[in-house]
C-alpha cells in the first residue's frame, strides 16, 4: 500500500466513522430530548415515568455493546457497522409508529441499544482497527467532526420536530440513517493484513472471549475505563440537569445556554490539542490531568456566584471533556492492540452507558432528599481526585512503530 492510498483510505475511514457516530442521535439523551415533551404529551406519561423508562432502556441497551465487540473482531468493521445501521434505522422507524406503551418501551430499548451502545462501539472501531501511530490525531479529528455532526443533526431534527411533529421527524431520521450506509460501504476499508506484533499482549489467546478475560484483569484497563465512565456520569448529570442546577444557584436560563456553548467550544479545541500530542505519551498522564482538573472544578462549583466564574468553570469542564473523549477513543487500540479491540471497546462502552444513566439519577435523588442539587458535587470531586491519582500511577505501554505501512497510518 503506497503512501497516498494509505493516508487517503485513513482519511475516508475517519469521515465515515464520524458519519456513523452521528447516526447514533436517536439513541442518545440529547436526541431523545428533542422529542421527549411531545412524546410524553401524546402518550400521557409524566416526566418521572418517562425518566424511569429511559433509565431501564439505557441499562438494557448497554448490553448490546458486548456482542458488537465480538462481531467486529470476527466479521470486520464494515459489515458490523452496516448491519447495526440497518437495525438502528428500523428501530427508529418503529419508534415513530409506536402506538402503545409496550411498543414504545421496546423501541426505546432498541434505539438505546443499537444507537448509544452498539453503533458507538462499531464506529470507533473503524478508526481503531486502521490506525496505529497516528491514532491520537485521527481520534482528535474524529471528535471534532463528530461535534459538528451532532450540532448539525440536533438543529435539523429539532427544527423538523417543531415544524412537522415528532413522528414524521423521527421517520425522516430513519431514512437519513439509511442514507449513511452507502458511505460506509464505499469508504470503509479493513486493514489489509493483521500482524501479531500489533498486539502488546501477545500471550493472549486468539479466541475472542478467552482473549478478553486477561485484559479485564489488567489495572490499566480499569483505570482508563472507570475514569472515563465517571466523567460520563458527571457530564450527563450537569448537562441533562444543567438549567435546574443553575437556576438553584441564581443564574438564568440564558446562562445555561451560554455555558453549554463554552463547554462545546473549549471541548473542540481540547480534542485537537490532545489528539495531536497523545500518541507517543502515557495515556494515564492525560487521563489523570483531566480528572484532577475536573475534581477542582467540581469542588469549587457550588460556590460560583458570577457569570465570569461560571464560564471559567465551563471552560475547565470543556477541556476535561475534550481530553477524556480522545483518551477513551484512543486507549483501547493503543494499549490492547488491534486484534481484540472490538471486545475491549464493547466492555468499556457498557460501563460508560451505565454511568451516564446513573449520574442524573444520583443528582435527582440527592435533590429529593436535601432539596438541593449541590451537595453531591463535593462527593463527585473526591471520587474524581481518587481516580486521577490512580490514573497517574498506572503505566500505559505505547506500541512501537511497525513497518512502513503502519507508520503511514
Amino acid at each position: 500500500m503506497n503512501r497516498f492510498s494509505a493516508q487517503t483510505v485513513g482519511a475516508f475511514n475517519v469521515v465515515a466513522a464520524s458519519a456513523a457516530m452521528t447516526a447514533t442521535l436517536p439513541g442518545r439523551t440529547y436526541g431523545l430530548g428533542l422529542i421527549a415533551s411531545p412524546l410524553m404529551r401524546e402518550f400521557g406519561i409524566s416526566e418521572l415515568q418517562f425518566g424511569a423508562m429511559n433509565f431501564a432502556a439505557s441499562i438494557l441497551g448497554a448490553m448490546f455493546a458486548l456482542p458488537t465487540g465480538f462481531m467486529i473482531d470476527r466479521f470486520g468493521v464494515r459489515r458490523t457497522n452496516v448491519l447495526i445501521l440497518i437495525a438502528l434505522a428500523a428501530s427508529t422507524f418503529f419508534m415513530g409508529v409506536s402506538s402503545g406503551m409496550l411498543t414504545l418501551m421496546v423501541s426505546l430499548i432498541l434505539v438505546r441499544g443499537f444507537g448509544q451502545s452498539a453503533l458507538s462501539v462499531a464506529s470507533m472501531s473503524i478508526i481503531s482497527k486502521w490506525f496505529h501511530e497516528r491514532i491520537g490525531l485521527a481520534m482528535g479529528v474524529f471528535a471534532v467532526l463528530l461535534t459538528f455532526g451532532f450540532i448539525g443533526s440536533v438543529l435539523a431534527v429539532g427544527g423538523l420536530v417543531e415544524a412537522i411533529g415528532w413522528r414524521p421527524a423521527w421517520n425522516f431520521l430513519a431514512l437519513a440513517i439509511v442514507s449513511i450506509i452507502p458511505i460506509l460501504v464505499l469508504a470503509v476499508r479493513e486493514r489489509p493484513r493483521e500482524q501479531a506484533a500489533v498486539s502488546f499482549y501477545t500471550s493472549i489467546d486468539r479466541e475472542s472471549f478467552n482473549a478478553l478475560l486477561p485484559i479485564l484483569k489488567l489495572p490499566s484497563f480499569w483505570a482508563i475505563a472507570l475514569g472515563s465512565a465517571f466523567f460520563n456520569l458527571v457530564f450527563s448529570s450537569i448537562t441533562l440537569l444543567n438549567e435546574a442546577i443553575l437556576e438553584e444557584m441564581g443564574f438564568l436560563a440564558s446562562d445555561a445556554v451560554k455555558l453549554m456553548a463554552v463547554l462545546t467550544g473549549v471541548g473542540l479545541v481540547s480534542n485537537l490539542i490532545t489528539g495531536s500530542f497523545i500518541s507517543r505519551r502515557n495515556l494515564g498522564t492525560f487521563l489523570g490531568a483531566a480528572l484532577l482538573v475536573q475534581a477542582v472544578a467540581l469542588f469549587l462549583f457550588p460556590g460560583i456566584k458570577t457569570a465570569t466564574s461560571l464560564f471559567v468553570y465551563g471552560g475547565a469542564m470543556g477541556f476535561v471533556g475534550g481530553q477524556i473523549t480522545v483518551v477513551f477513543f484512543t486507549a483501547w487500540r493503543t494499549v490492547f492492540g488491534r486484534e481484540h479491540v472490538g471486545g475491549v471497546q464493547g466492555v468499556a462502552q457498557v460501563l460508560t452507558v451505565l454511568a451516564s444513566a446513573l449520574g442524573p439519577v444520583l443528582v435527582a435523588g440527592v435533590h429529593a432528599l436535601s432539596k438541593s442539587h449541590l451537595p453531591i458535587f463535593a462527593g463527585f470531586a473526591v471520587v474524581s481526585m481518587l481516580l486521577a491519582f490512580w490514573a497517574f500511577l498506572i503505566r500505559v505501554p505505547v506500541l512501537k512503530p511497525l513497518d512502513r505501512e503502519h507508520r503511514l497510518s
